[in-house]
């Protein structure tokens, strides 16, 4: 889990551009350039979190992102079947 200090702020997207992107943090808006890793590491994190606020800090002016892959309801229940076969099968 992680823990917000004065730090860090919640910003809200607004816009994506060919190298840059825009989020507003309070009543600041920020332009911040970005190269493609970025671009695909914000993509990532907007389909992560399925709404439009960005881990914002204040200090290094960087977003903080969360890329690790999501599963889909349905590619859980096929994981949790396909594990349950496995284990079921150990035990014959």
């Amino acid at each position: 889990m992680f823990f917000l200090d004065e730090r860090y702020e919640v910003g809200v997207f607004e816009s994506l551009g060919d190298h840059d992107v825009e989020i507003l943090v309070g009543d600041t808006r920020y332009t911040i350039e970005i190269d493609a890793a970025d671009k695909a590491a914000l993509e990532q994190h907007l389909v992560n979190q399925e709404n439009l606020l960005i881990l914002f800090d204040t200090k290094t002016k960087k977003m903080v992102l969360d890329v690790g892959r999501n599963y889909h309801e349905a590619e859980m229940e096929e994981l949790i079947e396909a594990a349950d076969r496995g284990w079921n099968h150990g035990e014959d």
